[in-house]
């Protein structure tokens, strides 16, 4: 595989950070004089110098020949051949190298944009819950008010409620019955109140448990957040530089292989190339068929349970009704008040959720008894059977029914999949649009936000990241019934995670957000030699 575009701006800078960021990745010796006579003549015998130095620059790397070693295995065809095969095993490993690299780049990245959209959902979530229990605090003093005004009253009326002696002592309605139900109108109000008060205060005191909770889940993914970037910028830093090295040290190696044949190097990269093209051809023919052959589940990615928000708060507090004898339709109760919500469970790593709404209030009168069951009648003891003479005679099993095949594949929509394409292959093939790591658009994307950016054509919203993307897809599709417009995924982790996707064209062909250096650009499927290729794939 061969890398030639230049860096991006970001990348640049990514590689100024690796002397600090990556350790043990020394400075890029300078090419001699001989190596840049190597690369301008078309027969590599004509000038051979020190083509790399003894320790090469890409670390845990085993050393590359030397001027020495590589004349010395010209003089004997065995040692040439041991050789040539060595250079070439190096160039793999480099490609290998640099492949690694990439994916812990990207992965990386991707662990970072999940970590920001956790910080951006928890963080508004904390706000909320802080208004919220602001709110329930203001609830509670407005309730409490007027426990402290009917505690007022009975203080000055001697413990007699305010309008009861009125009611007695009034002519004007002589009704027993009235008078009474009044009375335990009035007493069911004030027993209301001070219901309603210490459901407000448990109400409160939830409501600032929910608000700490989320304020310390978003400050814990704060810190998550940082380390993720931290994370980021190392390992985008050590591919970038990474980068650099693949490029000399592969020129230089396909330089010894162009001294080693008597060939040029343009001979010896169109050999190599050949070769690497053929290996990755063997690869997918390898993959698709270790591929399932059947879809997988579509359960989507465990989470852990975010903490239950408490009731919404009530928009006032109840006012309290002054009962005063009258007439029976101004003996109205206050209103029911807010039920009080279970307690809230421990915090979770997850966004915190947003707070429910309310819930029904409580019934004023309590539910009326059940009526009680008709007793049953005793049941009847079964009659013993009778021993028959002769055993039956066994039954002949019923063949099993063959197993059913599973349902096919729904196919992509047209309608979705089509527009999706059309932007995405417009999109690579403008120059002025490319990549950035965490590039939300319009002019620079990564993997994930140019797949969301497509399909966002096609009328359908994806999340924001890769692993979101694999698990929200309703169909996961194995790698051999790929149909145009499904998402293919890379993941370094068995599928717990994913840190690259694209659209797949048809043909062996997709597009998509590669990275810094490539861009977005229409490659082969197995553009990578199907490394870290996921066998199942998206649909929607």
């Amino acid at each position: 595989m061969v890398l030639r575009r230049p860096l991006s701006v970001a990348a640049c800078t990514m590689a100024l950070l690796a002397s600090t960021l990556v350790a043990g990745l020394p400075a890029q010796a300078a090419p001699s004089e001989a190596n840049a006579t190597l690369a301008s003549t078309s027969h590599a015998s004509t000038a051979f110098g020190t083509v790399l130095p003894a320790s090469p620059s890409l670390p845990d790397s085993p050393s590359l020949p030397d001027e020495d070693e590589i004349k010395a295995a010209k003089k004997d065809p065995t040692a040439l051949k041991a050789m040539v095969e060595q250079v070439e095993a190096l160039i793999a490993a480099s490609t290998q190298e640099l492949l690694e690299a990439e994916a812990a780049a990207l992965g990386d990245q991707d662990s970072y944009t999940a970590a920001t959209e956790t910080l951006a959902e928890r963080t508004a979530a904390a706000s909320e819950a802080r208004t919220q229990a602001d709110r329930a605090a203001e609830y509670y003093d407005a309730v409490k008010s007027q426990v402290g005004q009917i505690a007022g009253d009975l203080y000055r009326n001697g413990g007699i409620a305010p309008g009861v002696s009125e009611l007695f002592e009034s002519a004007e309605n002589n009704d027993v019955l009235y008078k009474a139900s009044t009375m335990e109108a009035l007493a069911a109000n004030r027993s209301r109140t001070f219901s309603t008060a210490q459901q407000a205060a448990a109400l409160w005191t939830e409501w600032e448990n929910y608000a700490a909770q989320t304020e310390a889940a978003a400050a814990e993914a704060a810190g998550d957040s940082w380390a993720a970037q931290e994370d980021a910028a190392r390992t985008q830093a050590a591919y970038a530089a990474r980068l650099d090295a693949q490029e000399e040290v592969r020129d230089a190696l396909i330089g010894q292989l162009a001294f080693l044949r008597d060939s040029s190097v343009a001979e010896e990269e169109r050999r190599i190339a050949a070769k690497e093209a053929a290996a990755r051809e063997t690869a997918l023919a390898a993959a698709l068929a270790a591929a399932p052959s059947t879809p997988a589940a579509s359960a989507p990615a465990a989470h852990a349970a975010a903490p239950q928000a408490p009731a919404e708060v009530p928009d006032a507090a109840p006012v309290s009704n002054a009962l005063v004898p009258g007439g029976r339709d101004e003996t109205a109760l206050d209103p029911a008040p807010a039920p009080v919500a279970t307690p809230s469970k421990a915090p979770s790593t997850t966004a915190a959720a947003k707070p429910a709404t309310p819930s029904a209030a409580p019934a004023t009168k309590p539910p009326a008894a059940e009526s009680p069951a008709a007793p049953t009648k005793a049941p009847t003891p079964a009659k013993t059977p009778a021993p028959s003479k002769e055993p039956a005679p066994a039954k002949t099993p019923t063949p099993a029914e063959p197993e059913q095949p599973a349902a096919p594949l729904p196919a992509t929509s047209s309608g979705i999949v089509e527009p999706a394409i059309r932007w995405a292959v417009a999109t690579a093939a403008d120059a002025s649009i490319g990549y950035r790591y965490g590039g939300n658009g319009p002019s620079l994307y990564d993997c994930s936000a140019f797949t969301r950016a497509a399909f966002a054509k096609g009328g359908l919203s994806l999340p924001r990241t890769s692993t979101q993307q694999y698990f929200a897809a309703p169909h996961k599709v194995p790698l051999g019934e790929l149909k145009r417009g499904d998402l293919v995924f890379w993941s370094s982790n068995g599928g717990a995670s994913f840190y690259h996707v694209a659209i797949y064209l048809g043909n062996g062909q997709i597009v998509h957000a590669r990275n810094p250096s490539t861009g977005i650009s229409v490659t082969a499927l197995n553009y990578a030699g199907m490394y870290n290729i996921y066998p199942y794939a998206g649909r929607y």
